[in-house]
């Protein structure tokens, strides 16, 4: 095996490959280096060479080319070994100069890698046919081995070169009686190499090996590989995508794949090179090459990503390290390539990190006792802001800042903003506060503002989120009361025992936004019975007011008729007045009417009134009266029959 290999651009490397089948290279020497020894013929069976590119590499599939050499000299068997090759001093060249490297990579046959290939596999499969090739490429590393079958028993120099049978003492060397029994025994193959993982200046090294049934060999090469004082070029055929972190397109995420995708018919379908489909995954500097692709209309497509870096393939920028490469649409990641010289493609793919987080917090909600009431739904928000000075780069707030307080089963109340997005690590402080433009009466609030910080961390490709607190508020609620008082008054005679008498509040009616008319404790349909005995004073009970408005009650003695006793049946309206004074703390007055005219109080006034006994009359007086009242009667005889008897005189 001989190696040979020079750089040929920036990422660029000519790799030739030189071996022969029997065991001497001798047999193509010039004529300025004439060896009288050329080794003894040893036939390899299953010659075998293989070429594993370092650093990843990768060949460019469209220049692998395979040349025969027949440039041996007029040869003679020495010492009467059929099997020695030895020149005659002097003797002129039969061949003519430049005709002695023929392509022939049309008698190769190309293997192509499946997808379930592995490496050995690939080996055998291109080891079990003579005149083959092939090209393997590490799914884990993308990098490329160039493996070649070059043992042959077929093809023979005059199918080259049939001219050569004719030439006096040639055709003994070309011949079936010669050193290969007529068949061709070197072969030069040739392909260059790309180095997409080399960023800077790297001495490259590069080893061959050749191997038979019978020996092996290795050869090496070296050469420079430098992109530190230019751009690279990106070789024909080949796309090389770099997946980046969004926030600062400098840091690269590995373990990124890409897959490639053809148009035909107008159909985007998966493309497949050498026989399996085309994906390539980003290695430790964030680089996924593609290589060998034909001419035709493509385009780039990311299928996942490193932890929870996530992407949209709508995002495709050029690499400015790629100068002289074709660049993709900017959304839709298509490119076409036209010839098999045209430069080949890079582009950065931005991919981004985010995660979620949510700030919740609680309420407290008491009143003026410190006693735990129940929080009225949709009555009380909280506003997240952003602080002044802070620096919110990468941060995305929800649509609303706003958080309805929500009332607890088990006491109290809690909110939930909606999801703030981070897509930077770094430390972000928020201000939350109550909302207070339509301030709910009677609710002294919680002025404070309250600060949360959220630490964003990032860590093999994922972001993760710590809130130092939940914010709480204490809200207070006063309600304010009344409670009316009824005063009983008696006249007239005094009564021997006291009797009861009874008062009968009603609800009648309210401007408040509430669902029932607040009443005292012990109310039954909203209305409310006390008693006294006697003249007194007695209170209907407490009254709790929780809402702005105008209530009015009606306020009545009722009648239990109590013998002597005349009732006094008036009605009176008490209406109460509910307001917030400047601490919007609930306050309330209340206005007493008796009909129309305003009152001072309460009162009722009955009256108590005793039977008076008759008076018998004596016995004299009894017999005169009687006598009377005889004379009257006959008297009034007398003058109706004068009256009727002087009527009928008139007719």
């Amino acid at each position: 095996l001989e190696k040979q290999g020079w750089t040929a651009s920036y990422d660029t490397a000519h790799i030739k490959l030189i071996a022969n089948q029997i065991g001497s290279l001798r047999l193509f020497n010039t004529y300025n280096n004439i060896d009288s020894t050329f080794g003894t013929y040893v036939e390899q069976t299953n010659l075998m060479v293989v070429d594993k590119i370092p650093h990843d590499g990768i060949i460019d599939e469209n220049t692998v080319s395979f040349t025969a050499v027949r440039y041996n000299w007029m040869e003679v068997p020495a010492s009467g070994n059929a099997y020695y090759a030895q020149a005659t001093p002097g003797t002129v060249m039969p061949i003519e100069y430049q005709s002695n490297w023929i392509p022939v990579k049309q008698y190769f046959t190309q293997i192509y890698q499946s997808g379930s290939d592995t490496y050995d596999s690939f080996y055998a499969k291109v080891k079990a046919q003579k005149l083959s090739y092939g090209i393997f490429r590490d799914p884990a590393t993308g990098g490329d081995t160039f493996i070649a079958n070059m043992s042959n028993d077929s093809l023979k120099y005059t199918d080259l070169e049939p001219n050569l049978a004719g030439i006096a003492k040639i055709k003994d060397i070309y011949g079936v009686n010669g050193p290969s029994n007529g068949n061709v025994v070197t072969f030069f193959a040739e392909f260059d190499t790309h180095y997409p993982g080399i960023t800077g200046l790297e001495n490259v090294t590069n080893t061959g090996e050749v191997k038979s049934d019978q020996a092996a060999e290795t050869a090496s090469v070296s050469y420079t590989i430098d992109k530190s004082s230019g751009t690279a070029s990106v070789a024909a055929g080949t796309v090389i995508a770099k997946a980046v972190d969004a926030n600062d397109n400098s840091e690269v995420i590995p373990g990124a794949t890409f897959k490639i995708q053809r148009k035909i018919n107008n159909t985007w379908v998966d493309y497949f090179i050498r026989g399996r489909k085309a994906t390539a995954t980003t290695n430790a500097s964030g680089i996924a090459t593609f290589a060998g692709l034909s001419v035709g209309n493509y385009r780039l497509v990311q299928e996942s990503s490193l932890g929870d870096y996530i992407f949209n393939n709508d995002e495709f920028k050029p690499n400015p390290a790629y100068a002289t490469a074709g660049t993709l649409a900017a959304t839709t990641g298509e490119f076409s390539i036209t010839s098999a010289t045209q430069p080949g493609f890079a582009t950065i793919v931005p991919n981004y990190l985010s995660v979620l987080v949510k700030i919740t917090g609680s309420k407290e909600y008491v009143d003026q006792n410190n006693v735990e009431i129940t929080i009225p739904g949709n009555t009380f928000k909280t506003v997240l802001a952003q602080i002044p000075g802070e620096n919110y780069a990468g941060v995305t707030l929800p649509t609303s800042l706003t958080a309805d307080i929500q009332a607890s089963p088990l006491g109290g109340g809690s909110f939930e903003f909606d999801e703030i997005k981070f897509t930077k690590p770094g430390v972000y402080k928020f201000s939350v506060k109550e909302d207070l433009i339509n301030p709910v009466d009677g609710v002294t609030y919680d002025t404070s503002e309250k600060i949360v910080t959220i630490t964003i961390t990032q860590n093999n490709g994922t972001l993760t989120a710590t809130v130092d607190s939940e914010p709480s508020f204490k809200n207070v609620f006063n309600y304010t009361y009344a409670n009316f008082k009824v005063k009983k008054t008696l006249i007239g005679d005094t009564p021997t025992t006291a009797g009861e008498f009874k008062f009968e509040l009603t609800a009648v009616s309210t401007t408040a936004n509430v669902t029932e008319m607040p009443m005292p404790t012990g109310s039954s349909l909203n209305k409310k019975e006390v008693s006294v005995n006697g003249a007194g004073e007695v209170e209907f009970g407490q009254i709790e007011f929780a809402a702005v408005g105008k209530y009015v009650y009606k306020v009545v003695e009722l009648n239990t008729n109590l013998a002597n006793y005349t009732y006094d049946q008036t009605e009176y309206t008490v209406t109460v007045d509910v307001t917030t004074d400047v601490d919007n703390k609930l306050v309330s007055t209340y206005e007493i009417k008796k009909g129309t005219q305003v009152a001072s109080n309460l009162e009722f006034t009955n009256k108590y009134e005793t039977s008076k006994a008759p008076v018998t009359p004596k016995t004299g007086d009894s017999t005169a009266n009687m006598m009377l009242m005889f004379g009257m009667l006959a008297v009034s005889v007398t003058l109706m029959l004068l009256t009727v008897g002087y009527k009928k005189q008139l007719r």
